[in-house]
C-alpha cells in the first residue's frame, strides 16, 4: 500500500473509478484517514451487490459502512444461492431493513426459494417510494395461485417502477390486477405465458414499450382483434405455434425491435420478407433463431442452398443488411437445421448442432 499513498488525490479517484463499491470498501478499508476521506468523496452514489465477497467482508461492510452510505445506495443485489451464507439474512442480522434504503432505485433478489423470505420483501418493496429497477433471478417460490397474484399486484402498484425482470420458474406466475402508469418494460421467463394472459397483461401496462415472454402452447385459441401500438421492442422465446406467432406479429403495427426463438415452424427468407414488409413496416432490428427440420423429398443437402438462398435476396442483404447463419446435421429420415441471423444474441443453443457444418448469407462465411 505504500506506493499507492504516494499517488496524488486524482490518480486514486481514477482508479477508484474501475473498482466495486464492495470491492473498494474491502480493498481500502482501515488504512488510512486520507484514504477513507478519498473513498466517501468517491462514493457519490453505491452499488451493493455481494455475490463474489467473502463472509468476512460482508460482515466488515454490514458492520462499518453501511450505516454510513445507507443514503448513498442505489442499488442492491441479493443471492441465496449460497445456502450456508443467504444474503437475505444480512440486512436484519445488522439491524437493518430495506426500507431504509430511502434513496434505492434498483433491487435484485437472486435464488431465493423461501415464501417467507419473499413476502417479507414484498413488504418491503412497497416502501421505497423511488424504485425504479426490480429483478426477480431463479426465485423459485412454491407459491400458491393467490400468493402470485399478491406477487404481481405489489410489483405493479409500486408507484415509479419502470422496469421488471421475473425469473421465477417453478412456479404459475400470475397477471396483476393492479395497473401501473409507469412500467415500460417487461420480461418473464421460466412462466410461459398465452395469450389471454399477455391481453392481460397489456390490459393493466398501458405505457409498456418492452416486453420479453415466453410461449410454447400450441393449442392456445386466444387471439388479437385489434392492433397493439404501445410495444416497440419485443423478445418471444420458445415459439412454437405459428398461428400465435402470426396473429402476434400482425398486430404489432409499431414494432421496431424484433428478437424471436422458434421451434419446428418452418419458415424460409422469403416468407419472413413478406411477414415484415406487409406487417411490420416499422421494424429497424431483427434477430431471429430457428430450430427446424426438412423431412421427405427434402431431405437433402441441396434443400440445404435452396433455403439458405431465400435468405440472399435484395431485400435482405442490401436493403436491410441482415445476414443468417445455417447449420445442419444429417439424420436418417430428416435433416436438423438451426439457422440464425449474426450476430448471434441468444443462449439456448444446442451445442451439437453448432459443431456441424455451416454455410452463411454474410460475405466471406463458409465452411
Amino acid at each position: 500500500m505504500t506506493n499507492l499513498e504516494t499517488l496524488p488525490n486524482e490518480l486514486l479517484l481514477g482508479l477508484f473509478g474501475y473498482l466495486s463499491t464492495v470491492h473498494l470498501l474491502s480493498a481500502f478499508h482501515g488504512l488510512n484517514s486520507r484514504i477513507e476521506t478519498l473513498l466517501f468523496t468517491h462514493l457519490r452514489t453505491c452499488h451493493l451487490d455481494f455475490r463474489s465477497t467473502s463472509k468476512d467482508n460482508i460482515k466488515m461492510i454490514c458492520q462499518r459502512y453501511l450505516r454510513l452510505i445507507m443514503d448513498r445506495i442505489i442499488s442492491v443485489r441479493l443471492s441465496d444461492a449460497n445456502h450456508a451464507l443467504k444474503q437475505t439474512n444480512i440486512l436484519s442480522s445488522y439491524g437493518m431493513i430495506l426500507r431504509q434504503f430511502n434513496n434505492l432505485r434498483s433491487f435484485s433478489l437472486c435464488y431465493v426459494h423461501s415464501e417467507e423470505m419473499m413476502n417479507r420483501m414484498m413488504i418491503e418493496w412497497a416502501h421505497l417510494p423511488h424504485l425504479e429497477h426490480l429483478k426477480l433471478i431463479k426465485c423459485h417460490s412454491s407459491f400458491g395461485s393467490a400468493n402470485t397474484t399478491q406477487l404481481s399486484n405489489t410489483i405493479w402498484s409500486l408507484p415509479k417502477l419502470t422496469h421488471c425482470y421475473l425469473d421465477t420458474e417453478h412456479y404459475v406466475f400470475h397477471m396483476p390486477k393492479k395497473i401501473s402508469l409507469s412500467i415500460e418494460c417487461v420480461s418473464i421467463f421460466g412462466h410461459c405465458c398465452s395469450l389471454s394472459e399477455l391481453a392481460w397483461l397489456l390490459k393493466n401496462t398501458p405505457r409498456l414499450r418492452n416486453l420479453s415472454l415466453r410461449h410454447r402452447d400450441l393449442n392456445d385459441t386466444q387471439y388479437f382483434s385489434s392492433p397493439i401500438s404501445s410495444v416497440l421492442t419485443l423478445k418471444l422465446y420458445d415459439i412454437r405455434s405459428r398461428p400465435m406467432m402470426m396473429n402476434l406479429l400482425q398486430n404489432m403495427i409499431n414494432l421496431s425491435h424484433l428478437s424471436i426463438e422458434t421451434f419446428y415452424i418452418n419458415l424460409d427468407g422469403h416468407q419472413w420478407e413478406q411477414i415484415i414488409i406487409h406487417h411490420l413496416p416499422k421494424l429497424r432490428v431483427f434477430r431471429l433463431k430457428m430450430d427446424i427440420q426438412f423431412t421427405g423429398k427434402k431431405n437433402n443437402e441441396q434443400e440445404i442452398d435452396i433455403f439458405l438462398d431465400s435468405f440472399r435476396t435484395r431485400f435482405w442483404l442490401r436493403e436491410r443488411q441482415w445476414f443468417v447463419q445455417c447449420h445442419w446435421k444429417l439424420q436418417r429420415d430428416y435433416i436438423d437445421i438451426l439457422l440464425y441471423t449474426i450476430p448471434l444474441i441468444f443462449t439456448n443453443l444446442n451445442m451439437t448442432m453448432m459443431r456441424s457444418p455451416y454455410r452463411s448469407t454474410r460475405p466471406c462465411i463458409h465452411r
